[in-house]
Parts: structure tokens; C-alpha cells; sequence
């Protein structure tokens, strides 16, 4: 342990904690974030950004991409040099009411993020603003249950990939090539491992 910073100095390391060296790069530090000047900070010194699930595509586009490439300007790198992956909310299954389930999770879970006040600017690019005092008044009272009955299908969809698989895999590739160089696939509870495996072969293919 070396480092002597402005504020903070770590060196003091018992030598019983030492790794022996092992011969590899460095990790790779990629920063996670959602606001703009958090979002530059992993673009100026990281190795890349993990893009929060409750992002857009019109979000991601005029924010957080515009955003980060300064970032990275700043410290001396380009886009190329960096790493964008994006976490995406998944709601699917094998059978019409496994996706309906699914959807509903989703739903309540894209209204908690909107409940956030530090990510009220992702609704405000869509002009869906007032959405976060609606959501964050029923978080205060308790009615979490009560979330996903302030979202519209047009915002679950703005934020989740929604159907069955083969569906969720045309979505992706419709909203995000281009954009991020990995994805992972989020969804709030449980997901068969089949319509995991049926996403990912759709995708490969």
C-alpha cells in the first residue's frame, strides 16, 4: 500500500497482507453514475462508466455521453479509450403471465428510482418532472406497494426492455447498439434461466 494523496496518505501494510506479485495488468476501475458531474469524473480518471438502469436512450444521449467524452477530453483520453457498459432492466419469461409478473416488478422498480430526488433530471429530458414529487410522496407514507401505479406504460418502457425474449433482444439491439460497449441484464426478482439463455442466443445471433 502507496499512496500519499491531498487529503489521505495509506502505507502503513502489515507484511502478512501482502500479495506475492502475480505478474498482470491492473484492474480495470470503472465508476458508476448518474449525474452529469459524477458521470464526467469516470470519463476524466476511470477506465470507463457503468450506466445506472434507470437511463434512457434520450438520457444517455444528451447527457451522460456528452458528459463523459469530456470527461474524458479533460484527462487526456478519448471515448475509445474507455469502457461504457449499460445495466438494463429486464422483464420477461416464458409464459404471458410470467412477463406480466415480471412487468409489474419492473414497474415498481423503475418507480423507486424515479423517487430518487438526485435523479429527478432523468425525467425532466422526457418533461416527466412532476412524476418524482408523486413517487417520493407515496415513498414518505410508507406506500411502497402503491409505486408502480404512478408510472404510465410509455416511462416503463422508456427504462426496461419488456417482453419475451426474442422481443427483449430486438429491443436491445434497436435502443443500444452503437452505444454501449457491454450490457448486463437486471430484473428486480427472479428470471427462468431459460429466457436468460434464449436472450442471449437471440443477441448472438
Amino acid at each position: 500500500m502507496d499512496f500519499a494523496g491531498e487529503f489521505y496518505t495509506h502505507t502503513l501494510m502489515s507484511p502478512m497482507f501482502v500479495p506475492a506479485p502475480h505478474g498482470l495488468d491492473d484492474p480495470k476501475i470503472i465508476v458508476a453514475g448518474v449525474g452529469e458531474r459524477m458521470v464526467q469524473v469516470a470519463g476524466e480518471v476511470g477506465d470507463g462508466l457503468f450506466v445506472h438502469p434507470f437511463s434512457s436512450p434520450e438520457y444517455v444521449a444528451t447527457h451522460i455521453l456528452p458528459s463523459f467524452e469530456g470527461g474524458a477530453k479533460e484527462g487526456g483520453r478519448s471515448r475509445a479509450d474507455l469502457i461504457v457498459a449499460g445495466a438494463l432492466l429486464t422483464a420477461t419469461g416464458q409464459t404471458p403471465e410470467a412477463i406480466a409478473a415480471a412487468t409489474a416488478d419492473a414497474r415498481r422498480q423503475v418507480a423507486f428510482y424515479a423517487s430518487t430526488p438526485a435523479y429527478r433530471a432523468v425525467l425532466d429530458t422526457h418533461g416527466w418532472g412532476d412524476v418524482q414529487d408523486e413517487v417520493a410522496t407515496l415513498v414518505r407514507a410508507g406506500r411502497w406497494n402503491d409505486l408502480g401505479s404512478v408510472l404510465s406504460d410509455e416511462m416503463l418502457h422508456a427504462f426496461a426492455l419488456v417482453g419475451p425474449p426474442a422481443e427483449v433482444a430486438r429491443q436491445l439491439h434497436q435502443r443500444w447498439d452503437g452505444v454501449f460497449d457491454r450490457v448486463s441484464l437486471v430484473a428486480p426478482n427472479s428470471v427462468d434461466p431459460e429466457s436468460w439463455k434464449q436472450i442471449h442466443d437471440a443477441v448472438a445471433a
